[in-house]
């Protein structure tokens, strides 16, 4: 058999095959480098996908403190106001003579 090139259809065959075998190549190993450039990616955005997650999980912590402490010291500061109005009202109390003080029945 011959083709019309004058080259025997054997050979154009392997020629054609082996062009197809070499762009199979070409195409796996362009998928290849494209997987591992993806598997980056993957890993990568994973990483930072953890790192806002404990991120946030942080800042939820730190408010929840910063509300728990602002409610022992709004405790504390009304507390302080009321003892310093009670030691008012015994001083008074105690500086006023006998006779000015109301008798309660």
């Amino acid at each position: 058999k011959a083709t019309e090139e004058g080259k025997p259809a054997d050979i154009k065959d392997e020629a054609s095959a082996e062009e197809t075998k070499q762009d199979i190549s070409a195409i796996e190993k362009a998928l290849t480098e494209e997987k591992n450039k993806l598997m980056v990616d993957i890993k990568d955005l994973k990483d930072k996908y953890m790192r806002s997650l404990a991120e946030t999980e942080n800042v939820r912590q730190r408010m929840k403190k910063q509300v728990d402490d602002a409610k022992v010291y709004g405790i504390q500061g009304f507390c302080k106001d009321l003892l310093e109005v009670s030691d008012i009202l015994q001083t008074a109390t105690v500086s006023t003579p006998k006779d000015q003080l109301p008798i309660n029945p």
